[in-house]
């Protein structure tokens, strides 16, 4: 019976993934240039993806009075008759909460329902229609500046010989 020696033997090549939620480098920034070049939503994709997948706090007042303006954007062209500015603040803070700890929701649906004065159900798909949101917009960018940063790190390498 023979035993592997420790380490791992699984990972081959670079972790990228760990880089890129490290401090932000000249790369970051590169791979950053490429992916909005690449992908333009209208979205602070950079902040939300520091904010986001980083824990970086330094972006969240910007994308968080970002988030609650599109949210209320969102609410009035969707929510005809019963449109609300606090529903859609409040919806959007819960929201990007959510997505940013998901373990740790701070807001219970019917207890903001109530306050508000509107359906939980009401509520509820307004703050979870937010959190697909952003879930897809941070998604997608990370999907480029992963495949943006490998080109910034193979044009480094080949610079380097």
């Amino acid at each position: 019976m023979t035993t592997k020696p420790a380490g791992d033997w699984d990972l081959r090549g670079r972790d990228y993934e760990t880089e890129l939620v490290g401090p932000i480098t000249d790369a970051i920034i590169d791979a950053d240039r490429l992916a909005r070049a690449e992908h333009r939503n209208g979205f602070p994709n950079f902040a939300l993806y520091r904010l986001i997948m980083c824990g970086d706090r330094m972006y969240l007042e910007h994308v968080r009075h970002w988030w609650v303006l599109f949210a209320i954007e969102w609410c009035r062209n969707r929510m005809r008759g019963s449109f609300s500015e606090d529903l859609a603040t409040i919806a959007a803070w819960d929201s990007l909460q959510r997505v940013m700890d998901p373990a740790r929701p701070i807001l219970s649906g019917p207890e903001v329902a109530e306050s508000l004065g509107v359906h939980c159900r009401d509520y509820v798909r307004v703050r979870d229609g937010l959190t697909a949101i952003l879930y897809a917009a941070v998604g997608e960018y990370w999907n480029w500046l992963g495949i943006t940063y490998r080109v910034v790190r193979r044009f480094e390498r080949n610079s380097e010989r």
